[in-house]
């Protein structure tokens, strides 16, 4: 008898064989996929604190003067952490009643504008100030932590950071 051809049994383990390797390679690309999708994430949103961080860090740190009222600028009010999110300040240029704040979701200085972007969600926004003695200048510590708003789950990220700035002694 001349055998022309392949058996059902032979037919169903080639296409088996082919499901299972279908089914690893999908899941080789969906882990991958989620992969590219929290590091952009996580890029994102470091380039916006870091951003924030830069531009308030350039400001304060040539400011002439710290507002240490505590019912204007709360970061001087060690007790309470929910108070100790803005800083009142004056510029380099004279200019009095700057300020940084952490608002909801954002970092917002005096004109109301963004420093982060509406995808980025500050989740801790602590800011400290230490009024300098002795010859040490004035400081101020940042420590903020953000995450991406439009992204959940095992691919969410945070970003933390904490910073301390010596302001100039005028």
């Amino acid at each position: 008898m001349i055998k022309n051809g392949f058996s059902l049994v032979e037919i169903m383990v080639v296409i088996v064989a082919f499901a299972l390797m279908s089914v690893l390679v999908s899941q080789v690309i969906i882990l991958s996929l989620k992969g590219t999708t929290k590091s952009e994430s996580l890029g994102r949103v470091r380039g916006e604190i870091n951003h924030a961080v830069s531009t308030m860090t350039k400001n304060l740190r040539n400011a002439e003067l710290l507002d240490i009222d505590p019912d204007v600028s709360t970061c001087f009010n060690p007790d309470n952490l929910e108070l100790r999110k803005k800083v009142v300040f004056t510029d380099s240029d004279g200019v009095p009643d700057n300020y940084y704040e952490c608002d909801d979701d954002f970092i917002v200085d005096q004109n109301g504008d963004h420093l982060t972007g509406e995808k980025t969600e500050i989740t801790i926004c602590i800011i400290t100030c230490v009024s300098g003695e002795g010859g040490v200048p004035d400081s101020i510590t940042l420590e903020l932590e953000a995450k991406d708003k439009e992204i959940s789950g095992s691919q969410a990220g945070v970003v933390s950071i904490n910073t301390k700035i010596l302001l100039r002694n005028y």
